[in-house]
């Protein structure tokens, strides 16, 4: 098996340096590249080659793979599946810092394909699966149980968003505009709070796979970026998964720890609320498990557990689609967008709050898009406060380019 990093494409002996070259294969129109092979011999690509750019300029192409690799039978995309890598290659040009993962036929194996091949955080090593999380991944000063109960609880109401429309009513130059009026699948994170209501209602899809009979469903609002999901079409073409924190949590015959629940998918309704400017919005779901709020199980806040001077900041995300991870780092600075909107006395102090946006060093990757961003901290005189935002931009925001929240929420206790 040939390993899709480093491999010798010999061109077709028919091309010659006069023959026009054909343009990639591609899903939409639109999207097309061209790379002229006609006068290359052999050619070994690097690591951080696109082997899809190589691959799928001619069909006819010999593929030989280089005998000093091991390759990864899961790393080898057929010609169909490297000319749909190809194309999205070329789209992620136009996608700036936003940071949705993007494929174009087949989902399942262009997210591996980018998780493993992914140079912004190569292996991944920063970040660490919900489902191996420890006591020891957490800061020193955090390393309390209860703690890490409360940080898995806030990965069980995390999602993967995957959505699976663009919708052409995005404007020119907004982000993923390219793809307006396609199917092409693009994914993100979202968070489904308990704090939100919950409410039972008759299920709403003409086409539900559950039966053309009335039965209900349980209904719900998931928060997410609003370059995610844009407007209500394409929130009637979003999907969102509860509980893929493994791999093998979407296959139902595979062995799952007693803690792993099985992959729990919801269907998107309607756009309930956006906020353009600020990268936000909030989109109507329904789910066939009648028990998936209860599965949410809830844990209380742990404020009272950190000490004087520390603080916490981290994300829980689906970095290129793939299994739910959380990554650590600090809030590096802080822009508040207006004053106080709202002061409530409190023993001691006064609680504030005002919209704000965050700059930070916390690890993030394509699909890390809409994700929630926690920062808790407590000062040397012992106020606490709390900054939550929507992961919105990857790289090169704010002081020493760091990544960038959504307009989010400070609350802060203040004398």
């Amino acid at each position: 098996m040939m390993d899709p990093q480093r491999l010798m494409v010999t061109p077709d002996p028919a091309m010659t340096p006069n023959t026009a070259m054909t343009p990639v294969p591609t899903v939409d129109s639109d999207l097309k590249m061209t790379l002229d092979l006609s006068l290359a011999s052999d050619l070994v690509m690097t690591p951080d080659s696109t082997v899809a750019s190589v691959l799928a300029v001619n069909p006819n192409s010999r593929i030989i793979p280089d005998p000093a690799v091991n390759s990864d039978p899961s790393m080898n995309p057929d010609p169909a599946q490297e000319a749909s890598l190809a194309a999205e290659d070329w789209a992620r040009q136009f996608q700036g810092d936003y940071e949705m993962e993007v494929c174009q036929e087949d989902s399942q194996m262009e997210s591996y394909y980018y998780y493993q091949k992914c140079l912004k955080n190569r292996g991944h090593h920063n970040f660490v699966p919900v489902k191996s999380l420890k006591l020891s991944h957490l800061p020193e000063v955090w390393r309390y149980r209860k703690n890490l109960k409360w940080v898995k609880q806030m990965a069980r109401q995390t999602v993967l968003v995957r959505v699976n429309y663009t919708s052409p009513d995005r404007p020119e130059g907004y982000p993923f505009a390219k793809y307006n009026g396609k199917c092409v699948v693009r994914t993100g994170t979202g968070f489904a709070g308990r704090s939100q209501p919950w409410v039972v209602k008759p299920c709403p899809f003409a086409d539900c796979k559950h039966g053309s009979d009335p039965h209900d469903v349980l209904t719900f609002v998931v928060k997410t970026a609003a370059h995610v999901v844009y407007d209500t079409s394409e929130a009637e073409h979003t999907e969102v998964d509860f509980f893929y924190d493994d791999d093998g949590a979407k296959d139902p015959s595979s062995q799952k720890s007693p803690e792993q629940e099985a992959v729990v998918t919801a269907r998107g309704i309607r756009r309930v609320k956006v906020d353009v400017s600020g990268d936000l919005c909030r989109i109507e779901c329904a789910a066939h498990d009648m028990d998936l709020f209860k599965k949410l199980r809830g844990e209380k806040s742990v404020f009272h557990q950190l000490k004087k001077g520390t603080s916490l900041s981290f994300i829980i995300s689906h970095p290129h689609g793939w299994e739910k991870q959380v990554s650590f780092g600090k809030v590096v600075d802080v822009k508040y967008l207006d004053s106080v909107t709202v002061q409530t006395p409190v023993p001691q102090w006064t609680k504030i709050t005002r919209h704000c946006l965050l700059y930070y060093n916390i690890p993030t990757c394509r699909g890390s898009s809409g994700a929630n961003v926690f920062d808790w901290r407590r000062d040397e005189q012992g106020r606490h406060s709390q900054h939550q935002a929507l992961h919105s931009k990857g790289g090169s925001q704010g002081p020493g380019s760091c990544n960038a929240s959504c307009k989010g929420v400070c609350i802060e206790e203040v004398s």
